[in-house]
């Protein structure tokens, strides 16, 4: 209510008469509500007159709906007349209005004391609004929310001097809408008479990445940083909104009258310049994942969009990774993971932007301008040279000066006369990069580190990175020779590693028996190695090393293992193909590549199969350089896949125990898709085709990996088809002669590993269309077989157990406590139960085929649960409760606690359940020893710390009288030789004084230290004992959960359990606990487990009871769940039964009635309704439901009638009603 009231005594009186009314309304109809409910509330409560009364409270509403609305209209019509936008008279009639039409039926008396009552406070309201904003110029919160509508809420600009900016823009934009009412022939003589209009523009917000017009760099915030002319819709930086030239009209002037603006490009057709463009703030909390996946794409963070779409990052958890345990703390690139930090940081507004800074306009351009700047990827850390502000992103970061090596942000660089002066020689010859991490700055630094950072980078001069494909030195193939070199070694090299391998297996073949597995050379696995990923500083290495040399060195270097060779040729060949100015296939191609994809929208069955024309076409247009370069990559790839498939074989046939992967320590795949072309072209997709900078958005597309992906696949095919083949066009395909003679070696020493065994060399193509799911089959009976055996050698493997024991076991555990527990909804399949937050989660482990995952169907999968479990334990754990992946720390062991002598095997089942209640009672009165311990302990901590209060208190007062005492002394000291008239004695007895008092003071301060020291170790035995108190309840109570646990398992009711299990229950009736468990063991000689035992018939007075609910209430709470009571009830002829149903009270009705049987006898009937009224007698309804549950009737009532209330006492309940007991 108070926001209605501050709307409508801020908005002009004389406008908006809606908005006021709207506002007004509210503000009567809350105080009508306020109203209504003192008329209304007694009355219900009361049962008296309640229709009446609500009536009357629906006029009171109404009534004040109406004042409001007289009140806005009344005020309204007199600052109209008065021609006053704020005016406490016109306030004042308001109020007189609404006032007598509130008391329209009164007299008149009553009628004048309502109107000069209203008009009075009303006056008084607009004259504190009216003061108030002289005192009032700070940004303080909005009271309407987070992001008010600018298009109503014109009630701000008389709070602070931001908002009257800003509403004074929002007048102006709507001034300016007013002339889209123009004739169209007004415009088009405006644009014929070539007259320059500046922009009107308006600050506004960007939620979706949009390109500003000045400097070709995307805008994208959360706040009101951006400006939009409301004339032509263009965008601009605020800084670039002095360069923006004239405005073009509206852009369906431009449409009409021929001429095409600058932004009316390929990245306008894809999406409306209007999406995600406001007047108001738009939170980073509110935006989506797709959001955060366009701003990654255009700060040049493409390459953790899987990262971020895999934990589902949006605004609201974006700031989260910045804080420690975060996924980003895993990349261990410090250049890539601060490049990451400090874009969040930038979004956040943590780190200014660039986009943010101001510039005067009065500087002229330096004497040696920098003439030669080109876009480029940066390998580290740098700072803009205008700015100081870091650059950001891993990819076409800024420009640089080929002069100087300056760099510079894409916004920096249209402000040639901020820009420092060329010096035309090289500022940094080499760049020191840091050793490891701890030289580089720390995480938690980055927002200060900007300063700190180098603002020019050394130019190196390459003779094949960077260089044009059509400028580059090729072969005679037409390959860039320095591509055809590096490929060629790695050909060599991982041949020569398989070569190696198959000699060496056939000669320990003989003494195969005696060889240790680990002797055997092991097979590179090729999409490992392509997959590791290099540092910037390696990066800068590389380029740095073979600018101008070809990488023949590696072919050569013994001394380095063929594997870490092959990694760096791998890290070379990603380099060069990402290095080139223009991919291998064009950007303006890319679009024209994904449509010969169809998305996964459309339908599979417009592709006709085999009908390759569209890739002719493609392939066709493509310049001569770039289709033999694509050519010799995919040929590339295809050799790849002929050692992978190598290496399936041997894996499968049992030739090999291990492979050599690039230093990750696992396989990045299973066996089965060892040989997939879909990994390979993973990797090598964001070098070999990327988009245009304007429509760079579309790497953040949804269907976009999937579309770039078949498309590879697709060229993929088409260059490697078997040698004779011709295409769609009549061309034979030919390779070149070292890709036949390797396809022959690979064939060869397939022949040897004993292939032709194998029924499925390359996973089977599955149709368009195909559910991936039917791929993997139901779980093998090997599998099934293999698993059972390693699940009984797990501790943390439980069997079959239900839910709810899970929740019982896991309810003390530690976050990161987890078990493994066979799934009760599906046969075969186990559930994983982490706890986490204080919840439980659960995870289901589905099995398919000779696999176990979490995902259905798994992918890759793992063959044995323990493999999967061994997974996540090694997985860094991530403190967010959204993580998508388990976090297991801490297994649950599953050890039998119940140690029962190895001669009681031999006994009977009736003896061992003996001896578990015995057991179980001896735990629980342990246990309730060891929580009056806890409760002492804690009571005497309390007060050991509150006497540590009291001492650190008057000791810091001590000192603080000390250093008075001083004072005073050193003062006294000083005025001796000033003051005179004053005796050398009376000097001499105020000095004794205050050293006396200073003595005191330190002797008294020391006193008090000691007893503070004292005080803390007697604190820190205190709490020593608490902890291994605390641990010995723990164990206890796992112990009595494991007894409960095996007595449920044996048939005991939980009756029986909860009469042994003292230790919940209060002291007051330990007693009568203990004599009922003792009866209970003489009963348990007779007890039968193959059959329940036959429930004697309960005496009346052990159940029924006059008394009330609240009696009833008082001698039931600390009863165990199913005792129960029978009371008349305040009803006549009814009766009520209170039962303890779980830790509450429950009560139900009996009814009752008389009913007369065929032979006209009139009988007595009772039962829980009055059209189920089955039982003769009271007795026969307690009979029957104790063994049936009362859940029927009531959910609540999940029990039987188990436990008389008064079985166990010695009292009649009729003499003497038990009261709940009251400790002091």
């Amino acid at each position: 209510m108070p926001n209605y009231i501050y709307n409508y005594a801020n908005t002009k009186d004389n406008e908006h008469l809606l908005y006021r009314i709207k506002m007004a309304s509210f503000t009567g109809y809350y105080i009508g509500s306020f109203n209504a409910a003192l008329t209304y509330l007694p009355a219900l409560l009361s049962g008296r007159n309640v229709y009446g009364s609500g009536i009357k409270a629906v006029r009171i509403l109404a009534l004040g709906l109406s004042a409001g609305a007289v009140h806005a209209i009344a005020s309204y019509a007199s600052a109209k007349l008065l021609n006053k936008e704020h005016s406490p008279f016109s306030h004042a009639v308001g109020g007189a209005a609404a006032a007598f039409l509130v008391r329209y039926k009164a007299p008149f008396a009553s009628q004048m004391n309502m109107v000069l009552c209203f008009a009075t406070l009303s006056a008084i309201g607009k004259l504190c609004e009216m003061v108030r904003p002289r005192f009032a110029n700070q940004s303080i919160g909005r009271c309407r929310g987070c992001v008010p509508n600018a298009y109503i809420s014109l009630n701000h600009r008389y709070m602070n001097r931001k908002w009257r900016e800003e509403e004074e823009e929002l007048e102006k934009f709507l001034c300016f809408v007013s002339r889209s009412f123009l004739s169209h022939t007004d415009h088009e003589a405006l644009i014929m008479q070539g007259s320059e209009s500046i922009h009107n523009l308006v600050r506004v917000s960007v939620a979706y990445p949009r390109l500003c017009r000045v400097c070709d760099d995307y805008i994208i915030t959360p706040r009101c940083a951006a400006r939009q002319c409301i004339t032509c819709g263009c965008l601009l930086h605020a800084i670039c909104a002095g360069r923006a030239g004239s405005c073009q009209g509206s852009s369906s002037t431009l449409a009409a009258s021929g001429i095409k603006s600058s932004e009316d490009n390929e990245a306008a057709d894809d999406a409306d310049d209007s999406t995600g463009v406001t007047l108001s703030d738009q939170p980073l909390a509110n935006w989506s994942v797709e959001q955060i996946l366009q701003w990654l794409v255009v700060v040049g963070l493409s390459r953790y969009a899987a990262l971020f779409l895999s934990y589902n990052v949006n605004g609201e958890t974006l700031p989260g990774l910045l804080k420690p345990l975060s996924p980003l703390d895993d990349i261990k690139d410090p250049f890539a993971r601060h490049a990451l930090k400090r874009a969040i940081m930038t979004l956040t507004g943590d780190i200014p932007s660039p986009a943010d800074r101001t510039f005067s306009s009065s500087k002229h351009p330096p004497d040696a301008p920098h003439t030669d700047m080109h876009l480029q990827n940066f390998a580290c850390e740098l700072a803009c040279c205008v700015c100081g502000l870091p650059l950001l992103g891993l990819i076409s970061q800024g420009y640089q000066c080929i002069a100087c090596g300056s760099a510079f942000h894409r916004i920096c660089r249209v402000f040639t006369e901020e820009h420092p002066a060329c010096p035309n020689q090289l500022l940094v010859e080499s760049l020191l990069l840091p050793q490891n991490n701890l030289d580089s700055p720390p995480d938690f630094n980055l927002d200060q580190a900007g300063g700190t950072l180098p603002v020019a980078a050394p130019v190196i001069k390459h003779t094949y990175f960077t260089i044009p494909l059509d400028k580059q030195i090729t072969d005679a193939d037409e390959v860039p020779i320095f591509l055809s070199t590096a490929t060629r070694i790695f050909e060599q090299l991982a041949t020569h590693n398989a070569q190696e391998t198959t000699n060496q297996r056939l000669s320990q073949q003989p003494s195969s028996s005696s060889v240790s597995s680990n002797s055997v050379l092991p097979m590179v696995n090729c999409v490992d190695v392509y997959r590791a990923s290099a540092t910037g500083r390696e990066l800068f290495e590389l380029e740095c090393a073979y600018a101008d040399c070809l990488p023949t060195d590696l072919e050569k270097m013994t001394s380095v293992s063929t594997v870490q060779r092959l990694v760096r040729l791998a890290q070379i060949i990603k380099r060069f193909l990402k290095q080139l100015p223009e991919p291998v296939i064009p950007a303006e191609m890319y679009q024209k590549i994904l449509d010969l994809v169809p998305d996964n929208n459309s339908s599979c069955e417009s592709a006709i199969p085999g009908d390759t024309s569209g890739l002719e076409e493609f392939l066709s247009c493509l310049p001569p350089p770039n289709f033999a370069t694509l050519r010799h990559v995919m040929q590339h790839v295809g050799f790849i896949l002929c050692h992978q498939r190598l290496l399936k074989v041997r894996l499968s046939v049992g030739h090999l125990r291990q492979t050599c992967v690039s230093g990750s320590g696992a396989a990045s795949s299973t066996i089965d898709n060892l040989d997939d072309p879909s990994l390979i072209l993973s990797i090598l997709a964001h070098v070999l085709m990327r988009p245009t900078w304007r429509r760079v958005v579309l790497l953040a597309s949804p269907d976009g990996d999937f579309r770039r992906l078949k498309a590879l696949k697709l060229l993929f095919e088409h260059f490697n088809r078997a040698p004779g083949t011709s295409d769609s066009m009549g061309r034979t395909h030919s390779r070149s002669a070292r890709s036949i003679k390797s396809y022959e070696c690979y064939a060869e020493l397939l022949a040897q590993s004993g292939g032709g065994s194998i029924r499925y060399v390359t996973p089977p193509i599955v149709g368009e269309g195909t559910d991936v799911a039917s791929q993997w089959g139901p779980p093998t009976a090997q599998s099934i077989e293999r698993n059972r055996r390693d699940l009984a050698t797990r501790d943390w493997y439980w069997g079959d157990v239900s839910r709810s024991e899970v929740s019982e076991i896991m309810r003390e555990r530690p976050d990161g406590a987890f078990l493994v527990r066979d799934s009760s909804a599906t046969t075969g399949a186990f559930t994983l139960t982490e706890k986490r937050n204080y919840s439980i989660l659960l995870f289901r482990i589905y099995h398919r085929g000779d696999v176990f995952d979490i995902s259905n169907p798994p992918s890759p999968g793992f063959p044995l649960v323990s493999a999967l479990v061994a997974y996540y334990q090694q997985q860094r754990p991530f403190t967010s409760i959204d993580a998508p992946i388990p976090r297991l720390l801490y297994p649950v062991v599953r050890n039998n606690l119940l140690e029962l002598s190895l001669n009681q095997v031999s006994v009977s089942s009736d003896q061992i359940v003996k001896t578990l209640l015995t057991a179980l009672r001896s735990t629980s009165v342990e246990l309730n020893q060891m929580e009056v311990r806890v409760d002492k302990l804690n009571y005497r901590s309390s007060q050991l710390m509150h006497q540590m209060a009291v001492t650190a208190s008057q000791i810091l007062a001590l000192k603080r009288a000390r250093e008075w005492l001083k004072k005073a002394s050193s003062q006294l000291s000083i005025s001796q030789k000033a003051v005179k008239g004053v005796s050398y004695a009376s000097f001499e007895v105020q000095a004794n004084i205050l050293e006396d008092r200073l003595a005191w003071a330190k002797s008294a301060r020391q006193v008090k230290r000691q007893q503070h020291r004292s005080l803390i170790d007697q604190i820190r035995e205190v709490s020593e004992v608490q902890v291994v108190l605390c641990s010995q309840k723990h164990q206890v109570r796992r112990r009595m959960q494991e007894i409960r646990r095996e007595l449920k398992r044996r048939g005991i009711s939980d009756e029986v359990i909860c009469a042994c299990d003292s230790g919940s229950m209060d002291s007051t009736t330990s007693t009568a606990t203990v004599g009922a468990t003792e009866s209970m063991d003489s009963d348990l000689e007779s007890l039968s487990l193959a059959s329940p035992p036959a429930l004697p018939t309960l005496d009346r007075s052990t159940w029924f009871a006059e008394m009330t609910r609240q009696e009833a209430e008082d001698v039931l709470f600390n009863k165990p769940s199913g005792t129960f009571l029978i009371r008349p009830s305040a009803m006549a002829n009814r009766f009520a039964l209170s039962v303890k149903a779980g830790p509450c009270v429950q009560h139900c009705l009996i009814y009752s009635a008389r009913v007369s049987d065929s032979y006209g006898n009139t009988t007595s009937r009772w039962g829980f309704s009055e059209k189920t009224l089955v039982f003769p007698s009271l007795d026969d309804l307690v009979a029957f439901y104790r063994n049936t549950s009362l859940a029927q009737h009531n959910a609540l009532l999940d029990t039987t009638l188990a436990l008389p209330a008064f079985a166990l006492t010695s009292t009649s309940p009729l003499e003497k009603t038990p009261t709940k007991s009251v400790t002091n």
